[in-house]
């Protein structure tokens, strides 16, 4: 089944703990409603779910980019010792493969480390609302779930801003549409 990452931003606590319990009246379970704020004490006395890490930060992507850099030098690397044969004996196929996998485990692990430190790249749009108070809702729903929970929401919801959508969340390189 095909499902959507929807970015909604809430003025505070109270307004998105009402959110989300329309959520659940309308049938979307806990596990597809995430926020983010920055009272995440707040967050949890309202028994909300809090975003995780992959929602988070962006060590997902930035894994996946030092993971392919480090394939790509340590191809090269390979190449270099067998073009120069510094040590006057012939690489073999398998340490050849051995050298491109340690830069690229070494450059996903890398790649890795500077994501833990910076912000998901599909929640930087949103960054200012939340430094300002607001909550992010990070809902993920099916197709048929869509077309029926969202007007249902906005009916009841009217100062409701959806800020975003996503047509898949675990696409690391995928910009959500700003709505």
């Amino acid at each position: 089944m095909y499902m959507k990452c929807f970015y909604i931003l809430a003025n505070d606590l109270d307004h998105a703990d009402k959110v989300i319990g329309d959520f659940r009246k309308l049938g979307v379970s806990d596990d597809f409603l995430h926020v983010l704020g920055k009272d995440e004490a707040g967050i949890a006395e309202h028994h909300l779910h809090s975003s995780n890490y992959l929602e988070s930060l962006d060590f997902f992507r930035e894994g996946l980019i030092g993971a392919l850099l480090g394939l790509f030098a340590g191809g090269l690397f390979s190449a270099t010792l067998n073009y120069l044969d510094p040590f006057h004996i012939p690489m073999s196929t398998l340490a050849s493969a051995g050298v491109v996998l340690l830069f690229t485990c070494f450059g996903a692990w890398s790649g890795a480390m500077i994501g833990l430190s910076q912000e998901n790249i599909k929640i930087r749009d949103y960054h200012d609302a939340i430094d300002e108070g607001q909550l992010l809702i990070i809902a993920y729903l099916f197709k048929s779930e869509e077309e029926q929970i969202l007007p249902e929401l906005m009916r009841a919801h009217p100062e409701l801003k959806i800020a975003g959508e996503d047509s898949h969340f675990l696409n690391p390189f995928a910009v959500p549409q700003k709505i």
